[in-house]
């Protein structure tokens, strides 16, 4: 799956939002197109590849720099929608229309707009209709295959589209392969760590060895540990633990053979 930007994610969520309240009417790619990327109005003819972006004067002047914006978020928008279709992350459902006109398409508000012409004349309370002046730019691009394939359809999201923004927008693969990395990342440090503890061991070991070379005070051994060490030794069958004499039927018994030469008999001719 491509890097989503905040956009692509806003519109995810707004997906995701209208299918757990089970609204039909927002998860129309027509609907998403008018509101969320604020299209004003849309025209194709999918046989000539000429699509039409339509926006209002402003301050009765040309918004070209706007028309263009357009271009721009409804190509991203129809991108998204393909890239989640081949993840396999929504299904799309086909709303089925009467018009035979397969060839030149068109989207706008139909509530609150009339076209005529080229212009569009807004609904403004009972009976009360004015234009509204527009400008347009057309583009012959194959972008209007997508427009023409989604225009028509309805976003069904699939639950997996929702596990994978709980994931973070990362896909399975992508985690499994976070979380190896995270477990090696944890595991070489944890090497580290021992690496150094065993490293701070042996140097504060040799530092008690060299000092208890220089070390003006002798060692003294008392009699009493002489003589125990000696019992023990002495004593085969029995160990001294702590001071007290047990037995031990377990210990290994030793008797020495002396060395006495064997002659051996010589055979009669």
């Amino acid at each position: 799956m491509r890097e989503l930007s905040s956009v692509d994610k806003q519109i995810i969520g707004r997906i995701i939002k209208a299918s757990e309240s089970y609204d039909l009417k927002e998860l129309q790619v027509a609907k998403l197109l008018r509101e969320e990327l604020r299209v004003f109005a849309l025209e194709w003819d999918a046989s000539l590849n000429k699509i039409s972006i339509y926006a209002p004067r402003i301050e009765d002047k040309p918004d070209f720099e706007y028309i263009n914006k357009n271009y721009f978020d409804i190509s991203y928008f129809l991108y998204l929608i393909e890239a989640l279709e081949e993840e396999g992350y929504i299904k799309l459902q086909s709303i089925l229309s009467d018009s035979k006109d397969i060839h030149q398409r068109n989207l706008y508000d139909r509530e609150n707009y009339r076209k005529q012409g080229n212009n569009y004349i807004e609904i403004s309370g009972k009976g009360i209709l004015y234009y509204i002046a527009v400008d347009y730019s057309e583009f012959n691009l194959d972008i209007v295959k997508l427009l023409d394939k989604y225009a028509d359809k309805i976003i069904f999201p699939l639950p997996n589209l929702k596990e994978y923004v709980d994931r973070g927008y990362i896909t399975e693969d992508q985690k499994f392969r976070r979380d190896e990395i995270e477990s090696l990342v944890n595991s070489v440090n944890y090497a580290k760590k021992a690496v150094w503890i065993t490293a701070i061991s042996a140097f504060f070991t040799a530092i008690s060895t060299v000092k208890s070379c220089f070390d003006k005070d002798e060692l003294n051994i008392k009699k009493s540990d002489i003589d125990r060490i000696e019992k023990i030794i002495t004593t085969p069958n029995r160990i001294i633990i702590d001071g007290v004499d047990s037995l031990n039927s377990r210990t290994l018994y030793m008797k020495l053979v002396k060395n006495e030469k064997i002659k051996f008999k010589s055979k009669e001719k």
